[in-house]
């Protein structure tokens, strides 16, 4: 019963030492404590109708009854059962590890593999940091950016920042030294110019989302790495041909409409094959860029990046011929595809 015996009738009537005095009687004693073991007795008769997956199985079922012999350690028929656990229950962060072992293994043995299954668990579980580490204020940041694209890829990038050694350090204590060495470390380990820069930029803006835009913060003064000119790939024109020779003239058709006699997309790419624009430049041009019978296009001026003044650019015949269709099917100016 738990530990705790029932009063008898023969017991003298308990007085309450309360202001009021009042006298609880030896019947009322003993009707207390048999209805309240009466309501858990229906309190687990209850739980156990509404979860009957959770029942033990009985002798009769095959189940053996537990014998300790050790912590973590136990018999359960005719074998020894050892585990070991890290983490809590309460922040869903336990994580088991559980071994058989035959009847009659020595103690010691079983507590050896204890000790290097503890160990497993503790390699592989996921880090615990701080608040107010550069690693455990990250997800801090990283809650206020709205959802989409930039949040993902800011995740992605702030996770090198969580597995550097600066990760685990106060981002109070973290200098100016502290993250040009970093940075260092990646581009002898392999990383291109451009990688290492967009990871400073996003340090940046997290010192800044967090400390304010007038804080001091450790990225101050380190500017951004000049990224080398990427060499032009080219693709052979035979390979080109090809390619665009296997895709169907006619176009797609829209739900409950006509196919059309012409293939917009085979248009543009041979656009594109033979005179190098991108999809975003091909679509700003206009009419009045098109200088076909002198075979050059006005290239409009780009603001991204470096940016780029625009210029009359001469063109091969092919591309002439590809404009010339381009123009006829009226997709200069059209809709972006």
């Amino acid at each position: 019963m738990n530990g705790h015996q029932p009063p008898t009738p023969n017991d003298e009537t308990a007085r309450g030492r309360g202001s009021q005095g009042r006298t609880i009687t030896r019947d009322k004693r003993y009707c207390q404590y048999f209805y309240s073991k009466l309501v858990r007795i229906r309190q687990s008769r209850n739980y156990a109708r509404r979860h009957p997956h959770e029942r033990r199985p009985t002798m009769a079922q095959g189940q053996h009854t537990r014998i300790m012999i050790a912590p973590g350690i136990w018999r359960e028929g005719t074998a020894l059962i050892a585990e070991v656990r890290i983490g809590s229950t309460r922040d869903g962060s336990q994580a088991r590890a559980r071994e058989r072992f035959a009847l009659g293994t020595n103690v010691d043995t079983i507590k050896a593999w204890q000790h290097r299954a503890k160990s497993d668990l503790l390699l592989t579980s996921p880090t615990k940091y701080a608040r107010g580490t550069l690693a455990g204020d990250i997800p801090i940041y990283l809650a206020t950016l709205p959802d989409g694209d930039y949040r993902t890829e800011s995740g992605q990038i702030f996770a090198h920042w969580i597995a550097c050694p600066l990760g685990a350090r106060p981002r109070a204590e973290i200098t100016r030294l502290d993250v040009m060495a970093q940075i260092a470390r990646w581009l002898d380990a392999g990383a291109a110019v451009n990688t290492c820069n967009k990871r400073l930029s996003r340090l940046r803006k997290f010192f800044q989302g967090l400390d304010g835009v007038t804080s001091p913060n450790p990225t101050d003064a380190i500017k951004f790495m000049r990224e080398p000119e990427s060499e032009p790939r080219d693709i052979a024109p035979r390979l080109v041909n090809l390619i665009l020779a296997s895709m169907p003239d006619l176009g797609r058709a829209e739900r409950f409409g006509t196919r059309p006699t012409v293939s917009h997309t085979k248009l543009r790419l041979t656009v594109m094959a033979w005179t190098g624009l991108p999809p975003a430049t091909l679509h700003r041009m206009r009419a009045r860029d098109l200088d076909l019978a002198h075979a050059r296009i006005y290239i409009r001026p780009r603001r991204k990046g470096k940016g780029a003044p625009g210029a009359w650019v001469s063109v091969l015949p092919p591309a002439v011929d590809a404009l010339r269709a381009y123009v006829a099917a009226g997709l200069v100016g059209g809709p972006r595809w």
